[in-house]
């Protein structure tokens, strides 16, 4: 599915060592979006999502 968004596939990890491990990573060049997804304890999933700085640029002269 991230595939489909444009996102590039950088890493994938899958352990079986005791219990199952899984890390994945992707990035999307255009947006610069980094993106980790990894299982946790419980059945848990564990989200990551690195963006650029989304704030606007500071307009010159402008009062703060």
């Amino acid at each position: 599915m991230l595939e489909q968004q444009g996102f590039e596939i950088d890493g994938y990890r899958e352990t079986t060592v005791g219990k199952v491990d899984t890390v994945l990573d992707a990035s999307q060049p255009s947006s610069r979006y980094l993106i980790t997804v990894e299982t946790t304890t419980g059945e848990l999933l564990l989200l990551r999502v690195k963006t650029p700085c989304l704030k606007p640029p500071a307009t010159p002269g402008a009062s703060s």
